[in-house]
């Protein structure tokens, strides 16, 4: 595996400690990370894009433990500007759903025109956007925290999403079994299932 792929496993599976509430293995994940030199930030981030799947009490409670590890560590306190918001949000879910991204406005704006609204604002601009984590690597991520908690239809979405950046299906899949023992093995395997349908292996030619 490359570094980037090393350090997406780590922070897959810190994703779904958060998103277990596992928080006493959060700890001992992060005490490793930081004894590595691991990316600050990247861990930071990966909490902070927690709150959009799990809420704002299990990103708080992981936020606690990243402070304890690392006391001096400050964020950058970026501009909130809704208009950039609105305009990279768009551009990231066009970019995570490709052809399907007309049909997610229409079924967003049928369910609720507020939630449309705060998922390209909020989730796809203000979160997604943010630097130090790349789109990449918040879909994995994304994918890890679904897996948890099973969220089958957001999952397919994002199992996609994955392979629309330009993840390759071995390496998703080897992010998903080394958060195995996280997710549990009914998810795991769920989570597989799912990304068989999404991608299913070319017939030999005779």
């Amino acid at each position: 595996m490359t570094k980037l792929d090393k350090e997406i496993v780590f922070l897959a599976q810190l994703s779904a400690y958060i998103a277990s509430d596992n928080f006493k293995e959060i700890d001992v994940l992060i005490r490793k990370l930081k004894y590595k030199n691991f990316n600050a930030k990247k861990i930071y981030e990966t909490i902070l894009h927690s709150y959009l799947f799990c809420g704002f009490p299990a990103t708080l409670e992981s936020l606690k433990i990243f402070k304890k590890h690392y006391k001096i560590f400050n964020s950058e306190n970026y501009e909130y500007n809704l208009k950039k918001f609105r305009n990279s949000g768009e551009r990231n879910c066009k970019l995570i759903y490709k052809n399907n991204y007309r049909k997610l406005m229409e079924n967003m704006t049928m369910l609720s025109p507020e939630m449309k609204e705060w998922m390209i604002l909020e989730g796809y601009g203000k979160v997604m956007s943010r630097p130090d984590l790349s789109l990449y690597e918040r879909e994995f991520v994304t994918i890890s925290a679904l897996t948890s908690r099973y969220f089958e239809f957001q999952l397919h979405s994002h199992l996609k999403g994955c392979i629309h950046l330009g993840a390759e299906i071995k390496f998703i899949k080897e992010v998903l079994f080394n958060i195995k023992e996280i997710t549990g093995l009914s998810n795991y395997k769920k989570a597989l299932k799912l990304l068989s349908r999404i991608h299913k292996p070319a017939k030999p030619t005779q």
